[in-house]
């Protein structure tokens, strides 16, 4: 009865082990485009996935924003006036999952709002 025990116990704990073997380890890059925007606040980017089989181990703007003032927030802000890309280091194990960038944008007016962009991960690879 033991052994059966121990084997059972030495099989459980070995299967996590197996069953994420399979992923594989990719950086990609989001392009972001601020089209009819006038820039993208840096500190509300936020990056995501619809799938639990894709994990997102770090992300990285190297891009340097500008500095300005924004009369809404009555203070300084850090900005995107241009377009950049957000480099992605993923883990996964399904190419078919989808990649959300939510941020904040400042368009010509001086308005802020929100805005979500939409990436199939198999066009990024």
């Amino acid at each position: 009865m033991n052994k059966k025990f121990l084997l059972l116990f030495f099989l459980l704990t070995l299967f996590p082990f197996i069953f994420i073997r399979g992923a594989s380890i990719h950086t990609v890059a989001l392009p972001i485009k601020l089209d009819d925007s006038k820039a993208i606040f840096k500190d509300n980017i936020r990056v995501s996935c619809d799938s639990p089989k894709v994990i997102i181990k770090s992300w990285k703007i190297k891009t340097e924003p500008v500095i300005e003032f924004i009369s809404s927030f009555r203070k300084n802000k850090k900005l995107f006036n241009q377009d950049f890309k957000i480099e992605l280091e993923l883990e996964f194990r399904d190419e078919k999952a989808k990649l959300f960038c939510s941020c904040f944008v400042l368009d010509l007016y001086g308005k802020t709002r929100p805005k979500t962009l939409l990436y199939d991960l198999k066009d990024l690879l």
